[in-house]
């Protein structure tokens, strides 16, 4: 895909607004510093480098929820981890971010408050609604450039994701990584297998029905999630579980899955819980069902379904893994992830990770690095390998 990058323009004296994605874990108000900060701290310190005149908007939480705070904190990470002063405004469209957006002076760079205290960046809107919008029709008039730093964020249509369209729209250093390393679909290396694991799965059905339908996924392996609900459904039992956690929807729709490509999914063969504050390994059959889930999954795989995960990892080609295949911030239900990320770093295939969760489990047990790419992404990257095209990425493309 061809799109315009940093290294085609002279910055020196141009006024550059940068969208990135900056929103961070929060514990008790305080903002907890993670890769997502320090990777777009690149793309901040060489465009000071570069003498542009630099205006960094970003958001962090969703309006009103416990991890909406505003950027100040953001803005002393920022300053450290690039060596230069990023001066936090707490203005975005007013009178005040104006008055400091004119007056920067080369190599100068501010931070605007957050972009979802403005009602539009909360809203759905079509593309000439976020062309039309408050924030894009106050600010664009003062920019050379835009640079979309934001891969993660660019499967939304908001104002600042998409909105200025009459100034050259540029990738920056994260999103063109994020573009060059995320394998193409259609050109992707057989035999794929597909790890998913956690609780949440809403979001990767999607991605599913298209690697299905089309053919691009050879195993998936489940945990997590959608192994309790699938091994519900082939067992026939606990369905008054699924009633009680109120699971009816995602329970019909793994079903429909496993009734149309049932040759394509892996299902633990057993599965650990704490006992005793012991590790307890059950085989799982119609009774042990019950024990698991009384546990309040709180669970992992066992090492049986870690042997026979491991070969299929060992023989694939292409590995994309989203969420831990156990509890593992719990003592004791922490061995299947450390098994299964030692199978995927061992093995000789492209292995791609993504979402917060799986990429700071990646970080802590420190294969970060042995892994071909991880990415910052969550909902962005499961949407484009679904091929689904992203608003912000045609953003680049179109102008």
């Amino acid at each position: 895909m061809a799109f315009l990058t940093l290294d085609k323009f002279d910055f020196n004296g141009k006024r550059v607004l940068l969208r990135v994605d900056i929103n961070s874990p929060v514990k008790n108000r305080k903002v907890l510093i993670n890769e997502r900060i320090i990777e777009h701290s690149k793309t901040i310190k060489e465009l000071i480098n570069k003498k542009a005149k630099l205006v960094i908007i970003a958001h962090q939480g969703r309006y009103k929820d416990k991890d909406y705070l505003d950027l100040k904190q953001h803005s002393l990470f920022l300053s450290r981890l690039t060596e230069k002063k990023i001066t936090y405004i707490d203005d975005i469209i007013g009178q005040k971010a104006i008055e400091k957006i004119k007056s920067l002076k080369d190599g100068q760079a501010i931070l605007l408050k957050n972009t979802r205290s403005l009602k539009e960046e909360n809203s759905k809107l079509s593309k000439e609604e976020c062309y039309n919008s408050e924030l894009v029709r106050k600010l664009q008039p003062l920019f050379d450039y835009f640079v979309n730093d934001a891969f993660s964020c660019s499967h939304r249509a908001q104002p600042s994701i998409i909105g200025f369209n009459k100034i050259p729209n540029i990738a920056g250093r994260v999103m063109e990584k994020e573009l060059n390393n995320i394998p193409n679909i259609d050109n992707i290396k057989h035999p794929f297998v597909f790890l998913m694991g956690g609780l949440k799965i809403d979001d990767c059905f999607n991605l599913i029905e298209n690697l299905l339908k089309k053919k691009k996924v050879d195993r998936i392996l489940t945990s997590g999630m959608f192994a309790i609900l699938g091994l519900i459904k082939i067992y026939k039992k606990d369905l008054d579980f699924v009633k009680k956690n109120k699971l009816e929807d995602l329970y019909q729709k793994v079903s429909y899955f496993m009734k149309r490509y049932k040759d394509r999914f892996e299902f633990p063969i057993d599965l650990a819980i704490i006992q005793d504050n012991k590790r307890r390994e059950l085989i799982i059959d119609p009774l042990t069902i019950n024990i698991v889930l009384r546990s309040k999954l709180n669970m992992d795989i066992g090492i049986k379904t870690i042997n026979k995960y491991s070969k299929i990892i060992n023989n694939s080609k292409t590995i994309y893994i989203k969420g831990t295949p156990g509890a593992y911030e719990i003592n004791h239900l922490d061995i299947g992830t450390k098994y299964i990320l030692n199978a995927i770093t061992k093995s000789k295939a492209y292995s791609l990770a993504g979402g917060g969760h799986t990429s700071e489990t990646i970080l802590k047990y420190k294969k970060l690095k042995k892994f071909s790419y991880v990415s910052l992404a969550g909902g962005a990257l499961i949407e484009y390998l679904a091929g689904k095209k992203l608003p912000g990425v045609e953003s680049l493309k179109n102008v």
